[in-house]
């Protein structure tokens, strides 16, 4: 596996579907911003109402009223667990498209793998929180040891969408597996793949819902490779009704 096979492979198959790769990762991003909103939610749209008649004056005394606005903690609260439910289902329908068009296989049904995101995500929701606690606490540690985590740990929400049937422990030991030995490999691959997404912002921030998917394609593409490495076909989904009956 080389750095740029992966770049390669991953701009191949984005450049073939774009539309619904930011598609995916532009509502994503307004879910992310659920729990701002929600704060100032009623007087943003009496601003927009205002500016919509022509009446700047209006406008201004809401905009006003926006600044002066005191929040709503419980609202905040509710808008942040629900920004974060979304949040997780719409990355299972990222991983579960990605791991679909590198493998080339049929994504016209995409309402079911929508169906199915949902149905794996509240183990999912558990297991990035979990993938979050531990990297957190190794970050308490002088940040070598949560950086060190944290790329050990890197495919356990990818892994979570393509094998929903593994229980938490098997896919945090499925990921520790898969980075054995490549810590510095795939922290460099990391780097790289944050300076392709961030360079979207040179291009008014609106390049960033192109180069973001990449990054995510990125990842997708280094399992695929690695487990290649590793003498492993290709993941291949678990029937969604196995997965249910293992989560239940």
């Amino acid at each position: 596996m080389t750095l740029n096979s992966v770049v390669d492979r991953a701009w191949e198959v984005s450049k073939r579907h774009w539309g619904a790769l930011v598609g995916i990762y532009f509502i994503g991003g307004v879910i992310g911003s659920i729990p701002s909103s929600a704060i100032q939610s009623e007087k943003y749209f009496v601003f927009l109402a205002e500016l919509a008649k022509g009446n700047l004056e209006g406008a201004e005394a809401a905009q006003a009223a926006m600044a002066d606005a005191n929040p709503n903690f419980v609202g905040i609260i509710v808008a942040y667990i629900l920004a974060i439910v979304l949040s997780t289902i719409v990355s299972l329908v990222l991983f579960k498209y990605i791991h679909k068009i590198l493998a080339d296989k049929d994504i016209s049904d995409f309402t079911q793998i929508l169906k199915d995101a949902i149905k794996i995500a509240p183990m999912a929701f558990v297991k990035s929180l979990l993938y979050g606690l531990v990297c957190a606490l190794g970050m308490v540690f002088f940040l070598l040891p949560g950086i060190y985590l944290a790329v050990r740990l890197y495919f356990v929400m990818y892994i979570s969408a393509i094998h929903p049937e593994l229980t938490i422990e098997e896919t945090f030991k499925k990921s520790w597996k898969m980075t054995d030995g490549r810590f510095l490999q795939l922290f460099g691959y990391g780097i790289v793949s944050g300076l392709i997404a961030m360079s979207g912002l040179l291009l008014c921030c609106v390049g960033i819902y192109f180069t973001v998917p990449v990054a995510y394609v990125m990842m997708g593409e280094t399992y695929n490779q690695i487990l290649e490495e590793m003498g492993e076909d290709i993941d291949d989904e678990e029937p969604l009704v196995a997965a249910n009956n293992e989560i239940q």
